[in-house]
């Protein structure tokens, strides 16, 4: 899971930096420091992420390739 991805996931949840962190029980500033990509997501992170909101790795490519498909069409 990449920085943007982890982003993408919070936005289309219509969650804040903070309620995101919150619903994943981690702190606020790891969640600004890994979007500003001053951190990594670890797989820990990712597996809460995951369970949290339902995303799959097959989710994780299809929002990866949506990304894509519209920045071509930019």
């Amino acid at each position: 899971m990449t920085a943007e991805q982890l982003r993408l996931i919070r936005l289309l949840n219509g969650l804040s930096q903070r309620s995101f962190a919150k619903s994943l029980n981690l702190s606020h500033p790891l969640i600004s420091k890994i979007e500003r990509g001053d951190r990594v997501v670890t797989q820990a992170t990712k597996r809460r992420v995951m369970e949290v909101f339902g995303v799959s790795d097959e989710k994780l490519t299809r929002l990866q390739l949506t990304k894509e498909m519209l920045n071509d069409g930019s």
